[in-house]
């Protein structure tokens, strides 16, 4: 009887693509998937995000880089990187990998993808929002440099936000500097 040991492992492929308006679908799918397994980690509500139309989510794609990772030709997971007007800085949004994905780069893709792209653009720093429910992200993304921010210019508590009076839930940024299209180690 054979060795296990000697069994070669596949090995899988994880790709980054770019979500352009006609694939608002596949943002869709992804997004209620995200909200679906963690509901914590977003502000979004699923059902609010289910009963959008089409022409909303379209608006979604054009507003904002949405990239998609795909583990062996399989949607895995997303990110966007959006600048609103008034920000500072770029922000990462939306970051979610499947439950499959997780534990196999597909995050660690996403999140360099999307750092990489905002350098592309000439950003020197990129910021992100993270909820104290979450201490599995924050300690995901402070592995690969971000901070918080100090003094934070805002800490806010999510019963502030109109819509969420009962959220006892607080959101932290936290920011990493981007140097010469790269994001620093």
């Amino acid at each position: 009887m054979g060795d296990v040991t000697d069994v070669p492992r596949r090995t899988e492929v994880l790709s980054v693509r770019r979500l352009g308006p006609a694939e608002w679908a596949v943002l869709r799918a992804l997004r209620l998937a995200a909200l679906g397994d963690a509901p914590s980690a977003f502000l979004a509500d699923l059902a609010v995000e289910a009963r959008r139309p089409p022409t909303e989510w379209i608006s979604r794609c054009l507003a904002s880089d949405w990239l998609v990772v795909t583990v062996d030709d399989r949607d895995a997971g997303l990110v966007s990187l959006a600048r609103r007007p008034g920000d500072e800085v770029a922000h990462v949004e939306g970051m979610w990998v499947t439950p499959q994905a997780r534990g196999r780069g597909a995050a660690r893709l996403l999140l360099r993808t999307v750092e990489v792209l905002a350098g592309q653009r000439g950003e020197t720093t990129v910021g992100l929002w993270v909820f104290d429910c979450n201490p599995a992200a924050r300690s995901f993304y402070e592995r690969f440099g971000y901070r918080a921010v100090r003094p934070v210019p805002r800490r806010q508590r999510l019963r502030d936000v109109p819509g969420h009076e009962r959220d006892g839930r607080i959101e932290e940024e936290l920011r990493k500097p981007l140097w010469a299209g790269c994001a620093v180690p």
